[in-house]
């Protein structure tokens, strides 16, 4: 779920001053981390005692009252205090200094919901932590953008830099220096990846993600995301009896946690939970409860998501017109925000009810609701690699001739003329940004990566690019293929079984190469609206095949409407590519970048 995207970061920080030391900023970094509220009290009185000649220390302090401010909940007030530092003393920060606070204030952008901002912020914080050779200020970069992904759904990358991250975790402990001023603490990182693991439907490595954690010396907004995930967790696993335990520890550290996005995040994942185990009165107990708070705290999104549930429950209680109002209510507010991913859940809960009560009129029509979704969403992903492609492109010249213009400009009567050029294109850039969703982000990536290159995630940038681009030709082939499908799978079976069979073809041919390249278009095929069940289930045979030479083969003991599910679909197709291209040397956005970009 969504919510379990929301984890918090804890910094590390440091004094070089006679007065407040950098052992009085560790341990308070420790505590924005364990209680919040308490070390934002403490900070501001430490940051009164630093003199104003020691900016670095002043700087510090600041950073982590914003730190502060984000796990204490507070996040107008974090985006307030980064925002201020960036635009008034970006001359005064260091390379790694800005990618910290650029971090920290897509933290704050990300709770507010305005994912965008949050992306651009975090492109630009990896790039300039790339560049700086601060292992930490990196692996925070790639922590939050790790959540930031799991916004846009892709999980694979966020996947991938968590992996990475903790790869270089111990190293970049060892080799802590005056520079560092925070890293991620490490049951964040177990939390998190277990998350991506989750999202990707591998439960059972979610599960043995989070058994790395020690629960007794979690804090208690951890260990309150701790249980809900593994309450979750072995909800999808089918282990009632665990489900029973954690949902009881979970209610209990509610009354210890202050944090209210936390405490609404736990309240509706047990309110779903609870639905599943038919206990609708409870279920809508805790969602009413979620929703209140999340009122209180402006997350448009997140109540609408309560409204939902709550729908959902009245409707299996038995309370249809409640219900539906419910449901009618959020699908409202979901049509407004163009969420097709919710307003997918609302049309998945009216089917499974439908169904239920043996009313099939209506569970088809839900079901083509369904099936109009789908058809929207494939088209929306293809537009928005299009579209990333675009902007990568786009954004590359820009920042080139910002580099041109710094370099050829360099006397007192050009310096404003240069100025007036960064401006131009900065807001040509920003304009550009915002009409993209959270799917279309552009990657800004580093030439020379400190990260990637110890982990070997890159064999050979050569021998990557030479691999794409033979795949992304014959992608393009196969994308021809789906083109033609979608133009004839109504009026011409004989022709589109023939495609079919095309297809099936060239994916025997190149399967060696190419492994589950394929299989996400003959996936994106299976989508097709218009598809009937027997050219389905030809694809989910050759589906199923390519996922066995894959060694996850256990994902496919679905029927054919599970399959032709595009989330459950989606996710299984995300992780046979990110299988497929780890082999080859290559990571998922390098395969989605310009191939100049790894030449």
């Amino acid at each position: 779920m969504k919510q379990l995207s929301f984890l918090v970061l804890a910094l590390v920080g440091f004094f070089a001053y006679a007065g407040p030391s950098k052992s009085t900023l560790d341990s308070l970094a420790a505590d924005t981390s364990i209680s919040p509220n308490t070390a934002l009290e403490k900070i501001k009185e430490v940051s009164e005692e630093i003199d104003n000649s020691n900016l670095s220390l002043k700087l510090q302090a600041q950073f982590l009252l914003c730190i502060a401010q984000n796990n204490a909940g507070n996040y107008l007030s974090a985006s307030n205090i980064a925002s201020s530092i960036l635009q008034q003393r970006q001359t005064q920060l260091s390379t790694a200094q800005t990618a910290y606070f650029k971090s920290c204030l897509a933290m704050s952008k990300l709770y507010q919901e305005k994912f965008t901002d949050a992306v651009v912020l975090l492109e630009s914080a990896v790039r300039l932590a790339e560049k700086s050779g601060n292992r930490s200020a990196l692996i925070t970069a790639m922590q939050v953008r790790s959540l930031s992904s799991s916004f846009r759904l892709a999980y694979a990358e966020g996947l991938e830099d968590l992996l990475v991250a903790s790869d270089a975790y111990q190293s970049a402990i060892d080799a802590w220096s005056e520079n560092d001023w925070y890293i991620p603490p490490r049951s964040t990182l177990i939390m998190t990846t277990a998350m991506m693991y989750y999202y990707l439907e591998q439960h059972k490595n979610a599960l043995e993600q989070l058994k790395q954690n020690n629960a007794d010396k979690l804090h208690d907004s951890a260990k309150l995301m701790h249980f809900t995930m593994l309450a979750e967790i072995s909800n999808k696993l089918g282990n009632t009896p665990d489900v029973r335990v954690y949902q009881n520890i979970v209610l209990e550290t509610l009354t210890e946690v202050s944090n209210k996005h936390y405490v609404g995040i736990a309240l509706g994942t047990m309110a779903n939970i609870s639905i599943d185990l038919e206990d609708y009165d409870k279920a809508i107990i805790y969602a009413t409860e979620a929703q209140t708070l999340f009122a209180e705290l402006n997350r448009y999104d997140s109540v609408t998501n309560k409204i939902r549930i709550l729908g959902k429950a009245y409707l299996f209680k038995g309370d249809y017109r409640l219900g539906l109002d419910y449901l009618n209510l959020a699908l409202n507010r979901y049509d407004s925000t163009k969420n097709i991913y919710e307003i997918k859940y609302i049309y998945e809960a009216l089917n499974e009810y439908y169904s239920k009560i043996k009313n099939y009129q209506e569970a088809n029509n839900a079901k083509k609701h369904l099936l109009d979704l789908a058809k929207q969403q494939l088209k929306n992903l293809e537009n928005s690699r299009i579209a990333q492609a675009r902007l990568i492109s786009t954004a590359k010249e820009i920042e080139m001739k910002q580099r041109e213009s710094v370099i050829q400009n360099q006397t007192p009567n050009s310096i404003s003329k240069a100025y007036i050029a960064y401006v131009v294109g900065f807001i040509g850039a920003l304009s550009l940004i915002v009409q993209l969703t959270m799917h279309l982000v552009g990657r800004f990536k580093s030439r020379q990566s400190i990260l990637f290159e110890p982990r070997s995630i890159l064999k050979s940038r050569i021998s990557a690019a030479k691999f794409i681009e033979k795949n992304k030709t014959l992608n393009l082939t196969m994308t021809g293929i789906n083109i033609q499908l979608n133009r004839t799978v109504v009026t011409d079976k004989q022709k589109s079984k023939l495609l079919l069979e095309n297809a099936s073809k060239i994916c025997t041919q190149h399967l060696r190469n190419t492994d589950a390249i394929f299989s996400h278009q003959l996936g994106y095929m299976l989508l097709c609206p218009h598809m009937d069940d027997a050219g389905a289930e030809i694809l989910i045979q050759e589906l199923t095949r390519h996922f066995d030479s894959l060694g996850i083969a256990e994902h496919i003991e679905l029927g054919a409407a599970q399959m032709r599910s595009i989330d459950t679909l989606e996710t299984l197709l995300q992780q046979a590519q990110l299988d497929s291209l780890r082999r080859h040397g290559v990571s998922s956005r390098q395969y989605h970048q310009p191939l100049n970009e790894l030449q």
